[in-house]
């Protein structure tokens, strides 16, 4: 393990390859079982890895302790649901929505509530449901407003049954059977647990959240990675159409990281461009004047795509799991990250670091 220490950016490597592909999501909890001698901020980076011959899905916490740099892995077999990849999910409280997805039999719809503490599945909805649920679809983006879980866009067949009247699908050309990009914006009703037929209108896309409003950077689009902003005001499910912004503007991509800082920023990292290379580049929109500002002091050689980040209270970004090379070309193996096998893992920050909090770390060695 290195740890390196400089003025603007603080990262953590754990060095190795993983066998494992996973999809990845990071919360964090204040009160969870088991806390390191009582210490109160964890982060959960929380993922899934999918058997798909065996159709078996192995849940995996990572429990790591920002302060001293202390994780353990916590690794839980279940049945359900099926080996999907490109799935969205979100966490509310101690709840994981995770909605379709591509498997064995190709795009599914069905909408799957994991208990994190309980660690129980429980099927929501169902394909076999055709006339009460979405299109299947994957890569969509998702997120929780007020006890309701909402889902944008995405990529599979044709849209069809209900709320096929909703949104607009764009074919893919070069897919067979039939399929395409999705523009629509779907609502689940967690208390009445079935979804809401709305009115209202890319594939890879990241979104993220700031209060009532979600902001969408990117996507894949045919060919071409795209660089557009939009934000969506969730109390009435208005767009706000593409975004002027300032400065230099990040080059389109997908497969990125979008996360909201509590000072009124975005802060993106990382992807897959329409040239189908790994970036490693570094950057916070100023939600207020929407001006780009490229963070410099972010290393530009350790390009990752496929990852997941979140932000901590002290507005560190961890950044976790991922791929580092062009996943398309199947003559080169693909490397990818996780903590249980080496991996690594990388902890930016965005302001002054605490001398007391440098200090933790060491003392907590000390003691062991």
């Amino acid at each position: 393990m290195q740890f390196r220490c400089l003025t603007e950016v603080r990262i953590l490597f754990v060095r190795g390859k993983s066998i494992v592909t996973s999809r990845y999501f990071a919360f964090f909890s204040r009160n969870w079982e088991g806390s390191i001698k009582d210490t109160p901020l964890l982060i959960f980076l929380f993922y899934l890895v999918f058997d798909l011959q065996a159709d078996k899905v192995t849940v995996i916490y990572i429990v790591f302790h920002i302060h001293i740099f202390f994780r353990d892995v916590l690794q839980v077999e279940v049945t359900s649901p099926p080996g999907l990849s490109g799935s969205t999910a979100s966490i509310h409280g101690d709840d994981l929505y995770l909605f379709a997805g591509h498997g064995r039999q190709g795009n599914i719809n069905d909408l799957y509530h994991f208990n994190l503490r309980k660690r129980e599945w429980e099927l929501l909805s169902s394909y076999k449901e055709e006339y009460s649920n979405p299109s299947p679809r994957d890569k969509a983006v998702s997120w929780i407003y007020n006890n309701k879980f909402y889902c944008f866009g995405g990529f599979g067949p044709p849209l069809q049954g209900f709320l096929s009247e909703n949104g607009k699908f764009t074919s893919d050309d070069s897919s067979y059977p039939t399929r395409g990009w999705n523009n629509q914006l779907l609502e689940y009703d967690i208390s009445k647990k079935k979804w809401v037929r709305h009115l209202a209108p890319g594939q890879h896309m990241q979104a993220a959240q700031v209060r009532n409003k979600v902001y969408i950077f990117g996507g894949r689009y045919q060919m071409e990675r795209l660089n557009d902003l939009h934000f969506v005001e969730v109390d009435n499910l208005q767009w706000s159409g593409r975004l002027t912004t300032e400065g230099n503007i990040p080059e389109g991509r997908s497969w990125h990281s979008l996360s909201a800082l509590d000072d009124g920023r975005l802060f993106m990292y990382g992807g897959f461009n329409t040239s189908c290379q790994p970036l490693s580049d570094a950057w916070t929109l100023d939600l207020l004047t929407l001006q780009w500002s490229q963070l410099k002091h972010v290393p530009g050689d350790r390009p990752r795509l496929w990852h997941t980040a979140c932000v901590t209270p002290s507005q560190e970004v961890v950044i976790h799991g991922g791929c580092s090379n062009n996943i398309l070309d199947y003559q080169v193996q693909t490397v990818s990250f996780d903590l249980m096998t080496g991996g690594e893992l990388k902890l930016v920050l965005l302001q002054y670091f605490p001398v007391y909090r440098a200090l933790e770390s060491q003392i907590y060695r000390c003691s062991l």
